[in-house]
């Protein structure tokens, strides 16, 4: 009887082979997935609204030029507001500064351009396009990462894009509508309270809430923002549906 193994056969070798690229494919599944849902949601939603691409671009240049300026903010004061803040108050500073720079934004761009007139398909267009770019630098981003990947971290990230796509939607949306109506303000600070408190609370999950670390816990989390996300989705149809805008000037004939 052998003691020890002898050197792996053929079929052997081959086997760990294929094992190990079925592993590396699996390990791009999450990256993937957030590519998927960025691209799909900007052509599907293209295609079936016929709204132009120029809409969805005017959304994603102002997702990265307000994230930019975040972080721009962000890398030199985060660590110093950190050290001398609670934990709670940190939390909600994270939040404040996602309704500062993305929301705040988001106003500036509708105000100064003819998103300010928008009807609420095209509304929803630039909302669109604000998250469907972060879903796809988010996705691509991940393929450099490495490390063990479970169903649940598989499939936390797409579905994490697919909700944070939506509230950017929801905010981009109630922006648009505040202008529509001709109530700004009070609609800007719906979208700002609201997505200031969803970025709070992601922060708190990430710091404090284990979501990094168990399985269990990123999995709640992440249904949980789902089913928040659905939510909104119903009460912003129920918003953009029940009011009505302020009437356009009219155009004037040709004589």
């Amino acid at each position: 009887m052998k003691v020890f193994p002898g050197r792996p056969s053929k079929t052997g070798k081959e086997l760990e082979n294929m094992l190990n690229d079925v592993i590396s494919w699996v390990r791009l599944l999450p990256a993937a997935g957030c590519v998927g849902i960025g691209t799909g949601a900007a052509v599907v939603w293209h295609r079936r609204a016929r709204t132009r691409w120029t809409t969805l671009a005017v959304g994603a240049a102002v997702w990265l030029g307000s994230v930019a300026s975040k972080v721009g903010w962000a890398l030199p004061t985060n660590d110093l507001v950190r050290r001398h803040l609670p934990a709670p108050a940190y939390w909600i500073y994270i939040g404040l500064l996602t309704g500062v720079f993305e929301v705040g934004a988001t106003l500036a761009v509708v105000r100064a351009t003819r998103l300010r007139r928008a009807d609420h398909r095209e509304a929803l267009t630039f909302g669109v396009g604000f998250g469907a770019i972060e879903a796809v630098l988010v996705g691509l981003a991940g393929l450099v990462r490495t490390g063990p990947v479970t169903l649940v971290t598989a499939v936390a990230p797409p579905l994490e894009r697919a909700t944070a796509l939506v509230f950017h939607v929801v905010t981009c949306a109630l922006v648009v509508h505040g202008f529509r109506v001709g109530r700004p303000w009070r609609w800007f600070a719906l979208a700002f309270g609201y997505k200031s408190a969803v970025d709070a609370v992601a922060t708190w999950a990430l710091l404090a809430g284990g979501v990094g670390h168990d399985d269990a816990k990123l999995a709640a989390f992440e249904l949980s923002l789902a089913a928040f996300a659905i939510a909104s989705v119903w009460a912003l149809g129920s918003i953009l549906g029940r009011t009505s805008p302020l009437p356009l000037p009219a155009v004037p004939e040709s004589t």
